[in-house]
């Protein structure tokens, strides 16, 4: 299963995890934050309350300081990786703040973020069935600004509403440098033509942890934009002084057939 972990630091220290992969990842973000020296996180979030995305903050919220959590309008106590994200939250008297379509905030006084999605007031009565799709395409959007450079989260929108949200007002909030790629590059159910042109991105990067989505990676690098997985490159690190943005990546990879570095 493909996890979704971003951690955000700001010119100033400030820090903010967006998700935190599945349950039996938790432990592995809370490794990579102690190496970091990170005992606390100013914010927390996660973009929906599935098990890939809201899994590991049980054992993050127990071992890491969170000043403020937050996520969707969206209670699901039928999950048991959200019950238990919830109860390690409360535990810790974390306070939790949901957010939705038009609300921004500051991480530092350099970073933004502004939310593109859920629609505002849509959670938590539009989802019905708790089917994967009606939870995905319902899961938060998220555009950070740096000085000239935008970055864009996804989650785990499906086609249908990339495509609304692509001819929406929204759409020129959409237009990106870097975009984490919707569904973690799964093409049978995200990244539409109409929300990859409307975002135009130059950095795509894929969070899976196998690589399995050669044809979007080739469609997109047609296009000259750069991708990478961390199912190729491991974890990724981008790097920004507001007006460019470098790329590390914890492995090298080379396609099939191309000269070895010298």
């Amino acid at each position: 299963m493909a996890g979704d972990s971003f951690l955000i630091v700001s010119p100033e220290g400030k820090t903010m995890l967006i998700d935190a992969g599945v349950p039996e990842a938790g432990a592995q973000v809370v490794d990579y934050l102690r190496k970091l020296n990170i005992g606390k996180l100013d914010y927390a979030l996660n973009t929906h309350p599935h098990i890939d995305h809201i899994g590991g903050f049980a054992a993050v919220a127990k071992e890491i300081d969170i000043g403020t959590f937050y996520m969707e309008n969206l209670p699901y106590p039928k999950s048991s990786a959200y019950t238990n994200a919830m109860a390690a939250l409360d535990a810790k008297k974390v306070p939790k703040k949901t957010l939705q379509e038009g609300d921004a905030f500051m991480l530092g006084e350099q970073v933004r973020f502004e939310v593109l999605n859920p629609p505002k007031e849509a959670l938590p009565e539009a989802v019905k069935t708790f089917s994967a799709q009606e939870i995905n395409d319902y899961s938060m959007v998220l555009k950070m600004t740096y000085g000239d450079r935008t970055f864009l989260f996804t989650a785990d929108v499906y086609k249908r509403r990339e495509i609304e949200l692509a001819g929406s007002g929204l759409r020129d909030k959409l237009k990106s440098d870097m975009m984490d790629a919707p569904h973690h590059g799964n093409e049978s159910t995200s990244s539409s033509t109409a929300f990859i042109e409307a975002v135009s991105p130059h950095i795509v990067i894929m969070s899976q942890n196998i690589f399995q989505s050669p044809n979007l990676k080739e469609r997109l690098e047609k296009n000259g934009t750069e991708v990478y997985s961390t199912g190729l490159h491991g974890n990724i690190l981008l790097h920004s002084d507001g007006r460019t943005i470098e790329v590390l990546t914890e492995k090298d990879w080379q396609p099939a057939g191309a000269p070895a570095a010298r």
